[in-house]
C-alpha cells in the first residue's frame, strides 16, 4: 500500500538528487526543469523560508515541516 510519507520521501530524493540537504543548485534546476524562471534572489529566499538554519539547503526534516504546513 501506497502512504504519503513513500511520496513526501520520493519528493525530497527527486529534488535533492539523492543527498541529504537540497541546495541552491537543486532548486534553481528543478525551477529550470519545471520551465519557471525563477530569479536567484527568489531561490534565496526559499531556501532562507524552509531551512531551519543559517545555512541555505533543506534537510528532510525542513522538507517534511514545509509540506506539512
Amino acid at each position: 500500500m501506497f502512504h504519503i510519507a513513500d511520496a513526501r520521501a520520493a519528493g525530497f530524493l527527486a529534488l535533492s538528487n539523492g543527498k541529504d540537504v537540497i541546495t541552491w543548485d537543486d532548486l534553481k534546476k528543478a525551477s529550470n526543469d519545471l520551465g519557471e524562471q525563477l530569479s536567484d534572489e527568489e531561490l534565496r529566499e526559499m531556501l532562507a523560508h524552509a531551512s531551519s538554519g543559517k545555512s541555505l539547503h533543506v534537510t528532510e526534516e525542513d522538507f517534511f515541516r514545509i509540506l506539512r504546513g
